[in-house]
């Protein structure tokens, strides 16, 4: 009786489920289910961690005055993964590593294409108005929650 409730629950969910697969610019996968507003990674890299999505671009002063502080939380947090998405305007894959070598960028960027995937959901979901820098943090949960970078500093310091 268990085990039907169980695949009974598994259907129900699978039905509101939406999957997102995406690629970074170094060509790792990562495969996101959305459970009606909380993401699931499959992959055991982010499996149980909290995420920051870091939407950016490259002609935003406030942005690259941020990267040097995203590096640093990227590195220093064992519980943390930061995923950049290029969110300003319609860029190369090229361009973008340019833009990421010259920056000193030291976490992973979605490709322009599969950035924009996350980037027309969340307006879809009316948590995005369109400026940069803008932040999501993903709790290991799978719970989204737009914040200012103050914010997530906070937060950070209670893990």
């Amino acid at each position: 009786m268990k085990k039907i409730i169980l695949v009974a629950l598994f259907l129900t969910l699978s039905l509101f489920a939406e999957n997102f697969t995406l690629k970074t610019l170094d060509k790792q996968t990562i495969n996101i289910t959305n459970y009606e507003g909380n993401f699931v990674f499959e992959e055991k890299k982010y499996n149980k961690k909290n995420i920051l999505l870091f939407f950016f671009g490259t002609n935003c002063h406030y942005c690259i005055k941020e990267i040097p502080d995203i590096n640093r939380l990227n590195k220093d947090r064992e519980n943390l993964v930061v995923l950049g998405i290029h969110a300003e305007y319609e860029i190369s894959d090229k361009n973008l590593k340019t833009f990421i070598e010259n920056k000193n960028i030291k976490f992973e960027v979605l490709s322009y294409n599969d950035g924009v995937k996350l980037v027309e959901y969340l307006k879809g979901i009316n948590m995005w108005i369109g400026a940069v820098p803008f932040h999501v943090m993903i709790d290991k949960h799978g719970n989204l929650e737009s914040m200012g970078f103050l914010e997530i500093l906070e937060i950070l310091e209670k893990f």
